[in-house]
């Protein structure tokens, strides 16, 4: 088993190194890339021969279709039809991810499948033995566990297997995990029989009838089309960035965006369609939205539809809203805007797969977007997720979820890092910004302190090159702020730039004298130099300012001697 690194050092890679691999390799199993090198699938049959030479096996995987090429990585046999015979199960890492492999063999009753319920142990019967003893000349036993799981990531069925070829049974007994033997007689072969701990006798088992498939009446696609849409909506609602817009006359104009401090809202949930007069799903739903258009009122819900059509046929345009009396402000999305939208819907789905039309975005009143609809959206459906809007987190979490569940921990907060960090990812830099610009606190006005913060943000992120260039800005406009010039030092510190640093950290100094951290990073330079009297006058000037300072900066001039041959 492969271990994570837990010091600063593994191999000569930092852990830094080791996160990024790790986080490279996400994005690409979530992109549907592989990253296993195209294993593929094996099969081998037992040939017997358990002489001297061991066992011999023969690779069979072409010859039974299971030769494939998707990085496999489990195998459940299960009798899935419950026709005697047992099917396949395969979990890949590429693309089907789950397959099942139907075996089409004759039928025939050459078997016997028995299903355990225990008593005294547990109900599963986990852990008893079953043996069947046939009734051939040898009196070949045939034996199997009941295990609580199968393989790697995998559970087979309930049921037990045994392939009787031509002989019959002569007796079934069970072995219980409480310790006590008990047989159940002898079952008649080519049928499915339930064991009881403590019956002593056999019950037959009939699975249940199957559909008939085939003779179903095929469901419209058109109806597939209308009825289905990808709803996602988000565990954590993320504020929306600005939206260029072009109006009817192409002017353009903008809404939404993101602000220090947080979203910019319209002050009433807001549904934005994507649509287009050449889609007929987007022009059925212009026609569900103009009869719920009364409800939306009531409820305060705007409708914003953006064609994304050319803007040279925007006559064509105007006669589908006229047609269908769809409701709401009607424009078009610009490039940007849609480019804004494919991203989110990347981001939150975490795979890059373009939006197709109709598409639509529900957002709350203070701009936070709460779901994304792929293809048409039914109003009932978007008046029903208005409900999602006022919940707690830890509720809204639960309820965004195709599932039901519990969780451990506490809801995670509004993470604007983590959006702009995935949309710098996407190559998405203009819109990385306007999150990272959410991250400010909201009383920042002036420019030079909107610089000073962009520094803050990217220093913290690692990204020391553009903290360096939002810093500098900062030191032009304001040239007194100490802060400015202690993050200076900082991002020149951690760049090697020693020289620059102490400039900036001593001009920090003489703006503050008791600032300690300027004193603490002025120190670490003297340490890297070697300059023990300059050391050892920073720790003395951090004596009188901060005591924890001083002792840190004192162990690192006794690790870098401890270092010294």
């Amino acid at each position: 088993m492969s271990q994570s690194p837990l010091g600063t050092d593994v191999g000569g890679a930092g852990t830094g190194t080791y996160g990024a691999g790790w986080e490279n390799l996400s994005r690409w199993i979530r992109s549907g890339r592989s990253w296993s090198g195209h294993e593929r699938h094996g099969a081998f049959q037992n040939l017997g021969g358990w002489g001297d030479g061991g066992g011999r096996f023969a690779d069979v995987s072409f010859i039974h279709g299971l030769d494939m090429d998707q990085d496999g990585r489990a195998a459940v046999p299960v009798d899935w039809d419950m026709d005697g015979d047992q099917d396949l199960w395969i979990l890949s890492r590429n693309a089907p991810r789950l397959r099942l492999m139907v075996n089409e063999s004759p039928a025939a009753k050459n078997f016997i499948a028995l299903r355990l319920h225990g008593v005294v142990a547990n109900r599963g019967a986990i852990g008893a033995r079953v043996e069947v003893l046939l009734a051939d000349e040898t009196r070949s036993v045939l034996a199997r566990s009941q295990r609580a799981g199968s393989g790697y990531l995998t559970q087979s069925g309930p049921w037990l297997h045994f392939g009787l070829g031509a002989a019959e049974v002569a007796e079934v007994r069970v072995l219980w995990p409480g310790g006590d033997w008990e047989s159940f007689g002898a079952p008649a072969r080519g049928r499915f029989w339930q064991l009881r701990e403590g019956a002593g006798v056999a019950r037959s088992w009939t699975r249940p009838s199957l559909p008939d498939l085939d003779a179903a009446d095929a469901v419209p696609v058109a109806a597939v089309v209308a009825q289905g849409t990808g709803r996602l909506p988000l565990a954590i609602p993320t504020p929306m960035p600005r939206l260029q817009v072009l109006g009817l006359d192409g002017t353009p104009g903008e809404f939404l965006g993101i602000t220090p401090g947080g979203a910019k809202g319209t002050g009433r949930p807001v549904l934005i369609t994507l649509w287009s007069h050449t889609c007929a799903p987007c022009v059925q739903e212009l026609t569900d939205l103009a009869a719920a258009g009364p409800v939306f009122d009531q409820v305060g819900l705007k409708s914003v539809l953006l064609s994304v059509d050319p803007i040279g046929e925007r006559q064509d345009v105007l006669a589908a809203i006229e047609r269908t009396a769809a409701p709401g402000q009607v424009g078009w999305a610009s490039e940007g805007c849609m480019e804004a939208l494919d991203a989110l819907a990347s981001v939150a789905g975490s795979r890059p797969v373009p939006l197709p039309i109709p598409s639509s975005f529900l957002v709350d009143p203070s701009g936070r977007l709460q779901v994304i609809y792929r293809g048409r959206v039914h109003p009932k459906t978007v008046l029903q997720d208005l409900a999602l809007i006022p919940l707690e987190p830890q509720v809204r979490r639960l309820a965004a979820l195709p599932f039901p569940g519990r969780f451990l921990v506490p809801a995670p907060t509004e993470n604007l890092a983590w959006w702009e960090g995935a949309l710098r990812r996407l190559g998405k830099e203009d819109l990385a910004a306007e999150y990272a610009m959410g991250q400010l606190d909201a009383e920042v006005v002036d420019e030079a302190q909107l610089h000073l913060g962009f520094g803050v943000a990217r220093r913290q992120q690692g990204q020391l090159n553009e903290a360096l260039e939002h810093l500098l800005k900062a030191s032009e406009l304001n040239a007194q702020s100490r802060q400015v010039w202690l993050e200076l030092g900082g991002v020149y510190s951690e760049l090697g730039l020693d020289a620059e640093a102490e400039e900036a950290l001593l001009r920090a100094i003489r703006m503050g004298p008791g600032e300690g951290l300027a004193h603490f990073e002025l120190g670490r330079i003297m340490v890297g130099r070697g300059d023990g009297p300059a050391v050892e006058g920073q720790i003395r000037r951090l004596r009188s300012i901060s005591s924890g300072l001083a002792d840190r900066l004192a162990l690192l001039w006794e690790q870098r001697n401890d270092r010294l041959p």
